[in-house]
């Protein structure tokens, strides 16, 4: 058998190692540097046994399983008796939580680790490392590792059903994504190195609030009108939004929301433009952002078009999918081609304007109270940028959503209702996102169809201080038509 050489346009005989298919997963092939004078490269065959621990680097974790809470709950309200709530005293507050946590709760490390090893599989283990270092290949080494390898595997399929039956997305994912995010990443790619300061990046977030208009737009008056929305919680209610916050969080000493500058995927991050602003706001903000969505969440889920399934109940995204998806497919059996303009916003969040906004939202609610609370959550907010480490200087922003608010979809949904519907097309929009749809069975007519919707759609942004992006605006036609395969739409 001979291999072809590119480089030297010549055949070369390769040199084979075989291993048996019962130690073949047992085997790594190492390719050393070539002999001194010679072509010749080294081909070193290392057999391994049927389980090798991986080396873990010292340091210790705490062991919640092995804990002892009830002593620790005693000790801790002992400890915190005396110990004011007031912000001066929240240092001593994580000292003596550090100090009791120690006492009652187990720290470890295990240098090797053998994932989903158990007291059984441990003992089989044992008994294999024995004949193992006797003689690797005996039939007695090889069965013993069979059956390692097998138990082990069933323990470690056992304890991935475990979590995913014993993942909750709702109270506490933090685990969920940690596991996904382990599976998903390519731990070979490295974070790219970026000279873009959190100053840049917090000044970019005040270009994308900055209106293009000069004319500042007029508030119309509230008449002072009361509604259940502006009742005083009850304490069912404050249980309710409780219960429907994160675990793993903490309040801390929080006056001025935290942004956190996250690179796109494929975004150059020598860019400020490149970075997502997520919010991370004060936990008691968050439980009071949660109780006036619980009482805003009602009353405007009557008066949203049909056409918006961003963050309603009974809505998803993958919903809207199917339903663009049965729509063209109903345009097949009708032999009428299907043409779609899918609209991406610039800063969709960071655009809004407060005044518009508040004025949509009193118009759907009738509650100038409700409407003046929102006013008071929204104007003159305080903010930094951290990023890699460092923290931008304090800005102050008066217009825009915060991404990562409780509020912020359901605010950008009211302030987004009234967008037009063009005659003759089928709008599919998930929050910020906008599909377009026309079908026809001429298709310069549906190229007509969809450039009187984006002029149309045009007038709005402008009137409402939002940014369509033009670069990732994209246009798709979907037929069975194989005479018009290479047609693209033209829109002006």
């Amino acid at each position: 058998m001979l291999l072809a050489s590119c480089r030297w346009k010549k055949g070369y005989n390769p040199d084979l190692s075989f291993t048996s298919e019962r130690i073949s997963c047992q085997t790594k092939k190492r390719v050393l540097e070539p002999i001194p004078h010679s072509q010749h490269r080294p081909i070193i065959v290392d057999i391994t046994a049927a389980v090798v621990p991986q080396r873990v680097p010292l340091r210790r974790r705490f062991n919640f399983c092995k804990a002892d809470w009830e002593k620790f709950a005693i000790d801790l309200d002992e400890a915190l008796s005396d110990l004011d709530p007031v912000p001066a005293n929240y240092d001593q507050f994580v000292r003596t939580v550090q100090e009791i946590s120690r006492k009652h709760i187990p720290r470890g490390c295990r240098e090797n680790y053998i994932p989903g090893l158990s007291a059984e599989s441990a003992l089989m283990y044992k008994e294999y490392i024995k004949p193992y270092e006797e003689d690797p290949f005996s039939e007695e080494t090889l069965s013993a590792g069979e059956l390692l390898m097998a138990a082990i595997s069933e323990e470690r399929r056992k304890s991935w059903q475990d979590l995913i039956e014993g993942v909750d997305m709702t109270h506490n994912s933090k685990r969920a994504w940690s596991t996904i995010k382990k599976i998903s990443n390519d731990p070979r790619k490295s974070t790219p190195h970026s000279n873009v300061t959190a100053d840049q990046v917090a000044h970019q977030l005040l270009l994308n609030g900055k209106s293009a208009h000069k004319k500042r737009h007029k508030r119309n008056p509230w008449p002072q009108v009361d509604t259940e929305s502006t009742w005083y919680f009850d304490n069912l209610e404050l249980q309710t939004a409780i219960d429907s916050l994160k675990n793993g969080k903490a309040a801390g000493l929080d006056d001025i929301p935290r942004v956190i500058a996250i690179l796109k995927p494929g975004k150059d991050p020598n860019e400020a433009k490149s970075y997502i602003p997520i919010s991370l706001l004060c936990h008691l903000f968050k439980l009071f952002e949660r109780l006036i969505l619980n009482r805003l969440g009602p009353v405007t889920e009557q008066h949203l078009i049909p056409e918006q399934a961003g963050f309603r109940p009974g809505r998803s995204c993958t919903g809207q999918v199917l339903n663009l998806t049965q729509h063209i497919e109903d345009g097949f059996e009708k032999n009428e081609p299907t043409g779609v303009v899918f609209v991406d916003l610039t800063a969709a969040y960071d655009t809004v304007n407060h005044r518009i906004l508040l004025d949509k939202l009193y118009t759907m609610t009738k509650d100038s109270h409700l409407t003046k609370l929102i006013q008071m959550l929204l104007e003159n907010r305080r903010f930094y940028v951290e990023l890699n480490g460092k923290r931008s200087r304090w800005r102050k922003q008066k217009n825009g959503l915060p991404q990562g608010s409780v509020l912020a979809p359901v605010l950008f949904n009211v302030y987004t209702n009234d967008q037009p519907v063009y005659p003759g097309t089928r709008s599919f929009i998930y929050a910020d996102d906008l599909g377009i749809a026309a079908q026809n069975s001429h298709i310069d007519k549906i190229e007509t169809t969809l450039s009187s919707a984006l002029n149309n759609l045009t007038d709005y942004y402008n009137n409402n201080h939002l940014k369509a992006n033009p670069a990732k605006t994209q246009v798709s036609l979907f037929h069975l038509r194989n005479y018009n395969a290479g047609k693209k739409l033209s829109l002006k």
